[in-house]
């Protein structure tokens, strides 16, 4: 889900970031994801952040998707897909009006900053022991 609030924050950030910080049209980065991106004045690092964003996403969500479509019971998967379906579309409508007060109150780049952080925080506590992936036993 910290992906998701991410990706959702970044629809609101990344044309104003790539408008006010990196001087280029708002069209050119419109679709870029990364917490390099936010973080660098130089479009070639900003390029290769946005890939490597985008790189981790995919797999990722292809990942989380399918271990909770694969532990649903079998009578109840299209339920499970409508939940998480559900899920991603509530985050995503929150983080943009969150996105844009934050902007509004701390700044594009340090607005930015926090936003991406909440996708590496939740990645770091998957990576934590109590973090571990869930198991059919």
């Amino acid at each position: 889900m910290g992906v998701i609030f991410t990706s959702g924050a970044f629809l609101v950030i990344e044309p104003l970031y790539a408008r006010h910080v990196l001087g280029r049209p708002s069209s050119q980065f419109a679709l870029f994801q990364a917490a390099l991106l936010t973080g660098t004045p130089w479009v070639q690092v900003a390029s290769l952040g946005a890939f490597v964003w985008g790189a981790c996403g995919t797999v990722f969500y292809a990942v989380a998707t399918t271990t909770l479509q694969r532990l649903a019971p079998a009578g109840k998967l299209g339920r499970v897909a409508g939940v998480i379906s559900t899920a991603e579309s509530t985050t995503e409508s929150i983080s943009t009006p969150v996105a844009g007060a934050l902007v509004a109150v701390a700044g594009l780049r340090p607005g930015a900053l926090v936003l991406a952080a909440a996708a590496a925080a939740a990645g770091a506590a998957c990576l934590l022991p109590g973090g571990r992936p869930l198991s059919r036993a």
